[in-house]
């Protein structure tokens, strides 16, 4: 598996995912902390219960017309011999601070200086933390739930906000809601 995740890496077709829980599994794999899965988040759990000190590798990321890459860090989570706490640290460290580019290069082009921050990845301590503190070091508004969870549950209950504000908006010209 860990060859064909190189493989991957190091050719031009790199394959898109729009989750961070596909890198979590990724870097759990190549750590061989979780080579398979047993159930939904466990190679997220056991990479984080690695983590003893949060480290950014340098170009571990890349940023191209909005679109966030960690395949520089990927890259070198594949090499052989890293020790999975150092890959631990250094994978959490670096896509804290590859969000904190990415939110904060949106923000400067949109003048937006609250971001709300939700998805399952949030249930992750570390990356929370990590995140929020180089926002507020950015100058940003950050907010994290408090009395949902982050994950889809809380993502929903968002969705649902969102409708009923948008039912209980006055009707249009057209007598749309």
């Amino acid at each position: 598996m860990k060859r064909r995740v190189k493989d991957s890496i190091s050719t031009s077709a790199k394959p898109r995912a729009a989750f961070a829980g596909r890198l979590f599994d990724a870097a759990a794999g190549l750590l061989g902390l979780c080579p398979v899965q047993s159930y939904e988040g466990e190679a997220a759990m056991k990479l984080e219960a690695h983590v003893r000190t949060p480290r950014i590798a340098k170009s571990g990321w890349t940023i191209e017309d909005g679109v966030l890459s960690l395949f520089p860090l990927l890259a070198r989570l594949a090499a052989e011999g890293i020790d999975p706490v150092d890959g631990a640290g250094l994978f959490h460290g670096t896509l804290a601070a590859a969000c904190v580019d990415w939110i904060g290069r949106a923000a400067r082009e949109t003048g937006i200086t609250t971001v709300a921050l939700s998805g399952g990845c949030f249930l992750n301590a570390i990356l929370s933390s990590e995140i929020e503190r180089g926002c507020i070091a950015a100058g940003l508004s950050p907010l994290l739930p408090r009395q949902m969870p982050p994950n889809d549950g809380g993502l929903s209950l968002g969705q649902a906000w969102i409708a009923a504000l948008k039912l209980l908006e006055p009707q249009g010209q057209e007598g749309t809601a």
